[in-house]
C-alpha cells in the first residue's frame, strides 16, 4: 500500500514565541566542540535573577494531557493537548491560562470540519499577540480567534493551509514559507499575503544551494519518530521517517524574532540565520567541530553515532540555550546535551540532559525550558510526577511553598525564570 506522509511538525508550522525587545543581535559563534570536551554545570542564576513556580489551575475543563506544546503571548499561556508531530486528527483541547497566577481562563475553538473548526491544534500567533490562527477545518485557509476564544472569522480561504508554513502574522498580513527542492538544488520562498489571500510581496534565501532529493511516498510500514535533544519541551524536534531500510529527514526549521530580526534555525543545521528580504546572513554559528554532521549531507546518509546534531534553539538577546544529540537521533544509546551561549563573553557550557540546569535561585528540581517571553525571560514546565519523582530521589529537598499543597493529579507548573 503506498502512503504518503502528511503531517504537521508544532515548531516548524508556527512562529516560535521568541519574540523580545527591539534590539540588533550581534553574530556569535559558539564553541560546542570545545565544550564539550570539558563539561561544566548550567545553572538558572546565568538565566535570569529570579524563578517562580505558578501551577496551573486543575478544573474538569482544564485538564493538560501527557502530550501538549506551549505558547506565549499577552500575559498569557496557550497550551495544545496534542503532540509536536500531528496528522491533523487530534481533537485537541486548547487551552488559555493566566501566565502570573496560572488561573485558567478559556479555551479556543474546537477541532472539526466545521466553518469555525481547526485540523491542527497548534496555534501561530500574531507579533502583538492578540490573536491566534489554525489551520482551518477544511484545510482551506486559517480560523482566526482571539485569545480570549472570538471567533474572528477566516482568514486566506482560498490557501492549502496544510501546504504553507506560517512564520510570521502582522494586523492585516502574513507570511508563509516553503522549503522547495528540484533537480537536486533547494531555497526557501517567503510570500507574503494579505488576509483575504492575495499576494503582497515574496523573496527567497538559499536559492540555489545543494540538496538531496526529497521523496515522502512510502510503501508499507511507516515509522515516525519525533526526536528531542537537552530541550525536549520546546515544541522544536527532529522528524525521522523510516521505511523499508529508507530514512528521511523531515527537513524546515523554527522561525522566531529576537530583537528586532527575524531568525530561522534549519533542521540539522548549524547555523542560525538572521533573515530579511536581502538576504540571509549567519547570526549564531554552532562550531561543532569534526563530529558536526554536515548539513549537505542531510537526507543523502544517516547520522553517525560520533556525530553531534543541534536540534532546538532558544534565543534571548542576551544568550541562546541549544539542545544537542550526539549518535543516531533514532538510536535509544545516543546521549542528548543541553548548551548556553552567553553573548556578552562569547563563552559556551555545556551540559548533559541527565545533568540539566541545576536551580541555583530557589534550590529545587532542575529547570527544562519551553519558551522566552518578550522581557527575556525564560519559561519551564515541570509536571506533577517529575516533581514527585524528584522529590523521592532527594527526600531531604525542601518544597517551594507554592508546590506545598498541589494535588498529585494536579496539572503541570509554569516556571518563569525573569530577568529583573
Amino acid at each position: 500500500m503506498k502512503k504518503l506522509a502528511w503531517i504537521a511538525a508544532a515548531g516548524a508550522m508556527a512562529l516560535a514565541a521568541c519574540s523580545t525587545k527591539n534590539e540588533s543581535i550581534a553574530p556569535g559563534v559558539a564553541d560546542v566542540a570545545a565544550a564539550m570536551e570539558n563539561l561544566s554545570e548550567i545553572t538558572t542564576s546565568r538565566l535570569g535573577k529570579s524563578l517562580r513556580f505558578i501551577p496551573l489551575e486543575t478544573t474538569d475543563s482544564s485538564l493538560v494531557g501527557s502530550e501538549w506544546t506551549m505558547r506565549l503571548a499577552d500575559g498569557k499561556v496557550i497550551i495544545a493537548n496534542a503532540p509536536k508531530v500531528s496528522y491533523g486528527n487530534d481533537d485537541a483541547d486548547v487551552l488559555v491560562f493566566d501566565i502570573n497566577t496560572g488561573k485558567f481562563l478559556n479555551k479556543i475553538g474546537r477541532y472539526g470540519n466545521g466553518p469555525e473548526d481547526f485540523r491542527f491544534a497548534h496555534p501561530s500567533l500574531d507579533r502583538a499577540g492578540k490573536y491566534s490562527y489554525f489551520s482551518a477545518g477544511n484545510s482551506k485557509g486559517w480560523v482566526k480567534y482571539t485569545l480570549d476564544g472570538k471567533f474572528c472569522g477566516k482568514v486566506c480561504p482560498e490557501l492549502t493551509a496544510h501546504s504553507h508554513k506560517i512564520v510570521e502574522i502582522d494586523d492585516s498580513t502574513l507570511l508563509v514559507a516553503n522549503d522547495e527542492k528540484r533537480e537536486g538544488r533547494r531555497s526557501i520562498k517567503f510570500k507574503r499575503f494579505n488576509f483575504e489571500g492575495n499576494p503582497v510581496d515574496s523573496f527567497s534565501v538559499f536559492d540555489g544551494q545543494p540538496a538531496a532529493p526529497y521523496n515522502l511516498n512510502f510503501e508499507g510500514s511507516l515509522q515516525i519518530h519525533s526526536c528531542t535533544g537537552g530541550l525536549p519541551k520546546t515544541s522544536q524536534s527532529v522528524t525521522i521517517l523510516k521505511n523499508n531500510g529508507r530514512q528521511v529527514v523531515i527537513t524546515g526549521g523554527s522561525y522566531y524574532h529576537v530583537g528586532n530580526e527575524f531568525h530561522i534555525h534549519e533542521t540539522l543545521c548549524d547555523t542560525v540565520y538572521s533573515v530579511t528580504p536581502q538576504g540571509a546572513v549567519p547570526s549564531l554559528t554552532f562550531n561543532l567541530g569534526e563530529n558536526g554532521f554536515p548539513f549537505n549531507q542531510v537526507n543523502i546518509r544517516e547520522i553517525r553515532d560520533s556525530e553531534i546534531i543541534v536540534t532546538e534553539v532558544l534565543e534571548t538577546p542576551s544568550y541562546a540555550l541549544f539542545g544537542l544529540i550526539k549518535g543516531d537521533p533514532t538510536d535509544k544509546e545516543s546521549t542528548e546535551y543541553i548548551g548556553f551561549f552567553d553573548r556578552a563573553t562569547g563563552t559556551t557550557t555545556v551540559t548533559t540532559l541527565d545533568d540539566g540546569i541545576r536551580d541555583d535561585l530557589r534550590g529545587f528540581m532542575p529547570f527544562s525550558p519551553v519558551s522566552t517571553l518578550p522581557d527575556g525571560s525564560i519559561v519551564g514546565v515541570i509536571s506533577m510526577d517529575e516533581i514527585g519523582k524528584w522529590i523521592d530521589d532527594n527526600p531531604d529537598a525542601e518544597m517551594p511553598e507554592e508546590l506545598a499543597d498541589l494535588d498529585p493529579e494536579a496539572n503541570p507548573v509554569l516556571v518563569v525564570i525573569s530577568t529583573e
